[in-house]
């Protein structure tokens, strides 16, 4: 990323805003973000310093522009002086309705240099890591090795304070829907051994008259509740990975886009992982072994006689 300013200034014709000038290396950005992505018509800036600019949609639609048309910026360079000039429109980023985007003005970063009078200064870099977990302990070491107070150095937890705070608050609730798979399976796996249990008590009392043991009883519920289970989470992760492989290729689009954070949620899609496949049926597993446990013990403590008796 590069210098950004806010000015009031952009005019096309007699229309007139407000807006934020960002200056980009538009190969490096490419590479680091998705705007080159968002641009929804027209192109993405030229590699080299043009006076040419990239604007969002919505500024597009107060100044009513289209590509092609010139526009006017007015603004102060560093050094105190004056800063206007005119340039061309190539592309759109973001939608109407991306209030992200709406004010944004992008170009060539050497242009905005040239433009706001900064010489080689920029106030921002991005860095890219490949294990974003690590983000904090890069940041720290960077600032660390740079050892300049004047110097700011932050992982995009704090960068992007809001959307962090969105993601934890989505991972917290996918424990609280572990949490609830937990309580229909308990109780439905419950009220079906118990069941079992209350039909098949004649069954369990000649065992024990035959000279079963309670541990062979108790374990032959506890395995047979466990092949049930595990014979439920593989047929049910069949359908489960299949269906939300589908989501992952296709989403469910948004009635209207969501912004949180500064960034623009227009579908849900889904993403399939190993996580995400073993760690419901761990749980299902593991919760309908919990809950057979008392059904079992009462089977595996019948008197022979009176279980007999019960036909």
């Amino acid at each position: 990323m590069g210098p950004a300013s806010l000015f009031t200034g952009p005019f096309i014709g007699t229309k007139t805003t407000g807006v934020r000038i960002i200056g980009i290396d538009p190969e490096r950005e490419a590479r680091t973000t998705r705007l080159r992505e968002k641009v929804r018509k027209g192109r993405f800036i030229s590699g080299r310093p043009l006076r040419e600019v990239v604007i969002g949609s919505g500024l597009a639609r107060i100044l009513n522009a289209d590509i092609g048309d010139e526009l006017v910026l007015i603004s102060q360079g560093a050094d105190g002086s004056i800063a206007n000039d005119l340039f061309s429109v190539v592309g759109f980023a973001g939608s109407a309705r991306d209030t992200s985007e709406r004010m944004n003005c992008y170009m060539h970063i050497k242009t905005v240099q040239e433009f706001l009078v900064l010489d080689n200064r920029i106030h921002e870099i991005a860095i890219v890591l490949t294990d974003q977990r690590r983000s904090r302990e890069i940041a720290a070491l960077i600032e660390k090795r740079l050892n300049d107070p004047s110097l700011d150095v932050e992982p995009w937890q704090v960068v992007e304070k809001q959307f962090y705070q969105a993601m934890q608050a989505d991972v917290k609730g996918t424990y609280i829907s572990l949490l609830i798979i937990m309580i229909i399976v308990a109780v439905g796996v419950l009220n079906t051994v118990l069941m079992t249990i209350l039909e098949r008590t004649h069954e369990f009392g000649l065992l024990r008259a035959l000279g079963t043991r309670p541990v062979k009883v108790f374990l032959l519920i506890m395995i047979e509740t466990g092949v049930l289970s595990v014979f439920g989470v593989i047929l049910g992760g069949i359908f489960g990975a299949l269906g939300n492989y589908l989501l992952s290729i296709y989403g469910i689009s948004y009635p209207t886009p969501i912004e949180y954070g500064g960034i623009v949620f227009e579908k849900m899609v889904g993403m399939v992982s190993l996580k995400s496949i073993l760690l419901p049926a761990a749980v299902t597993v593991f919760t309908a072994l919990v809950v057979s446990v008392f059904p079992a013990i009462r089977a595996a403590r019948v008197e022979p006689v009176k279980a007999m008796r019960s036909i």
